[in-house]
């Protein structure tokens, strides 16, 4: 993870390592004084303790990548990642592997049988990349479509 999270703060008065999360993941967020804290390597040592433990308790994935914001404007289709396309009859599933990568697959109507199928086979499709990527599941989803994904 490096130093995700972490900042160096040197003001006329303090010098120390501060930890905050963005406001999606929580507002908590803790700062580590070298003088109190024994020196500046022991500070960032005890900060990224505790930015690793607030992690697990709030479900944030341990990747150096930014992951998506949990209560954006979705697709049309209410899943992100997963659009609808009239002209080819198929939903595009799609992913941001890296800065400037985003690798489609398509799901024709056709290809699985109708237009409900191949929604259930593109949100799979998302589900599983997530979890190559990310380690974990970031798209919420309805529980009708969890139980089929």
């Amino acid at each position: 993870l490096g130093m995700k999270y972490i900042k160096r703060r040197q003001d006329r008065s303090t010098e120390g390592w501060a930890v905050a999360f963005l406001a999606r993941h929580t507002t908590e967020s803790k700062f580590w004084a070298d003088r109190k804290h024994g020196g500046r390597e022991k500070a960032l040592a005890k900060a990224k303790v505790w930015r690793d433990a607030m992690m697990r308790k709030h479900g944030i994935p341990a990747t150096a990548r930014r992951l998506p914001v949990p209560w954006t404007r979705c697709s049309p289709s209410g899943i992100r990642g997963v659009y609808l396309n009239y002209y080819k009859w198929a939903y595009i599933s799609q992913i941001a592997e890296a800065p400037g990568k985003y690798p489609r697959a398509y799901f024709g109507f056709r290809t699985h049988g109708d237009q409900r199928r191949a929604f259930i086979a593109a949100v799979r499709h998302r589900v599983q990349n997530e979890k190559r990527l990310y380690g974990t599941v970031v798209t919420p989803l309805p529980k009708w479509l969890a139980a089929k994904v």
